[in-house]
This record gives structure tokens, C-alpha cells and sequence, in this order.
């Protein structure tokens, strides 16, 4: 075994861990608003979002990225600093009064570089899939 075999885990047949249950709610949504200056109708009024082809209002996509990245400082300690994410993709809208439940998983890690996929779940479907986000973990 080389040394690289030995600091290098590859880990990607690992099943997801579960980090977090999470409802977004309309006062997170509101907040979330506030900060951005973001008051797209179709976060608010349910007529508004119906007319595109939504079940109703939906929470902002940066919403969802930031609780992600909140349940993942919690998951890895304060002090670990992302440094880059491969790939976001969603793919289906979040509504307003969901429960997201947050996965998590290492593919591979080297020294203090771990590399992680995450996927956000809603009513049973996955909603939100980052890929090969780097961490730098103290």
C-alpha cells in the first residue's frame, strides 16, 4: 500500500447520512426576502405562482443553498471552509411549509480535503443536488 492509498479514502458506494429536518417556513421565506430584496410574486402570492405552472409559492433557491450550507457548518465545525461546489442542480421546486431533509455524504478524502455531495429531499423527492463540494476541515 502507497502512501497516497493511505491519506486517500475514496468512499463514493457510501449510503447518504442524514444531517437535518428543516421546514421552511413563510417567516424564513419573509426574511430571506427582506435581506435579498428579493419579493419575486412568486414567493408570496399563490395566484402569481399558479400562473407558472407551480402548486403554489415556492421558497427562493439561494433559501435553500444557505440552510444547506448552515446544517453543513453544523455537520463539519465552524471552521471548515468551503471552497468550491462542482455542481447545483435543482430540480424540483421547494413550497413554502415544506420539511427539506438534508443528506450528506464524503466521496473522497486527502488530508484536511474532503469532498462531499449533498442532496435536499422534499415529500420524498430530491429537490436539490450539490456535487463535489470541497471542504477544508480544520
Amino acid at each position: 500500500m502507497t502512501i497516497a492509498e493511505v491519506v486517500t479514502r475514496d468512499t463514493t458506494e457510501d449510503a447518504y447520512e442524514h444531517l437535518a429536518d428543516v421546514v421552511v417556513t413563510p417567516e424564513r421565506v419573509h426574511a430571506f426576502a427582506e435581506a435579498t430584496r428579493d419579493f419575486n410574486p412568486i414567493h408570496f402570492d399563490n395566484e402569481v405562482a399558479r400562473k407558472f405552472n407551480l402548486d403554489g409559492v415556492i421558497a427562493h433557491g439561494g433559501l435553500i443553498t444557505g440552510i444547506v450550507s448552515q446544517v453543513m457548518f453544523e455537520r463539519f465545525g465552524d471552521g471548515v471552509m468551503p471552497r468550491r461546489i462542482g455542481e447545483t442542480k435543482f430540480l424540483l421546486p421547494v413550497y413554502t411549509g415544506s420539511r427539506i431533509s438534508i443528506f450528506s455524504r464524503v466521496t473522497r478524502e486527502r488530508c484536511n480535503v474532503k469532498m462531499v455531495d449533498v442532496e435536499v429531499r422534499a415529500d420524498g423527492n430530491v429537490v436539490l443536488v450539490l456535487k463535489d463540494i470541497m471542504l477544508l476541515v480544520p
